[in-house]
């Protein structure tokens, strides 16, 4: 992440359970998405991130609506650990809905994805 927000139009998402990146072994978020430049990418969150994240796809879910059908506004907040004093930074997430016709665009560009460990499911099952 360049600066402290960042934009996401999110294609899948998924929970993986490792030790990364020198951390002992935990849940870890990994999204693949779509960025502002249009370059498929991906990032990974863990702990207070990952509940947040949590959080908002249970929001959109309890209104039927999918997460691709809108950009994902991933945004560092600082805080500051109760147990050590310590300070950190958790991710918050935001929603916003896309026009009809990014959605569109999306759907099609995910037709010609042919690679099988990225399955598009972030997108209405019409797609």
């Amino acid at each position: 992440m360049l600066g402290k927000t960042l934009n996401l139009e999110i294609l899948a998402y998924r929970k993986i359970q490792d030790e990364l990146f020198g951390y002992d072994f935990q849940t870890w978020l990994e999204i693949i998405f779509i960025d502002a430049q249009n370059i498929i990418s991906h990032i990974m969150f863990k702990s207070e991130s990952l509940d947040n994240f949590d959080e908002l796809v249970l929001e959109l879910s309890d209104k039927k609506v999918a997460i691709a059908c809108g950009t994902v506004t991933a945004q560092m907040q600082p805080r500051t650990s109760r147990a050590t004093g310590t300070s950190y930074y958790a991710v918050e997430f935001t929603w916003q809905p896309k026009p009809q016709d990014r959605i569109d665009e999306i759907k099609a560009f995910a037709k010609t994805i042919h690679y099988e460990a990225l399955t598009v499911y972030a997108l209405p099952s019409a797609a």
